[in-house]
């Protein structure tokens, strides 16, 4: 009796965990077609709901960064650098926290904050150390939630944060 209650509680778990990342496939892409179909209001939604629903996913991460680009791109600077910041602190390794860093630089350079830019600034130059020490990448790029090419190239004097191959911003160090 004990080992048939055993069993189907392993069972019960395993059946529940892929519903739980199937859901979250499901936000990301409707998210991503929302976005792509030229709903940013919707996809931002979705995005908030991956967040915030499944913390864990692998897809949370990209969708945090949406979120900072949502408010960015309609102008809203203090939300995008409140959530492109808390990008930064929860994922101080990943390369797209790179990309976060030029969008506060850029946020800060925009609003004549001097001292915010220098901040922004010497966050990059410590994290450009570590990548080119252990990663030894010169340039990275990404997709967003929002379906913007990001790209990241890295100078001896600066680095480059493309979108859509445009020139975003610079960050001379």
């Amino acid at each position: 009796m004990k080992l048939f209650i055993v069993f189907l509680l392993f069972s019960h778990y395993c059946a529940v965990v892929p519903v739980n990342a199937a859901e979250d496939g499901v936000v990301w892409q409707e998210a991503v077609q929302m976005a792509k179909g030229g709903d940013a209001d919707f996809a931002f939604m979705r995005f908030r709901i991956l967040v915030h629903d499944y913390p864990d996913s692998r897809r949370a991460v990209d969708a945090r960064f949406a979120l900072g680009e949502y408010y960015f791109l309609r102008g809203n600077f203090a939300m995008a650098i409140q959530e492109f910041g808390d990008f930064c602190a929860r994922y101080p390794k990943r390369e797209e926290t790179l990309a976060a860093l030029g969008y506060l630089y850029q946020m800060a350079r925009m609003q004549g904050q001097t001292d915010a830019m220098k901040k922004y600034r010497d966050r990059v130059i410590a994290s450009r150390q570590v990548i080119l020490i252990f990663n030894e990448k010169k340039s990275f790029q990404f997709f967003s939630g929002f379906q913007r090419r990001h790209k990241v190239v890295f100078y001896i004097d600066k680095i480059e944060v493309l979108i859509d191959d445009k020139l975003f911003c610079e960050v001379p160090f």
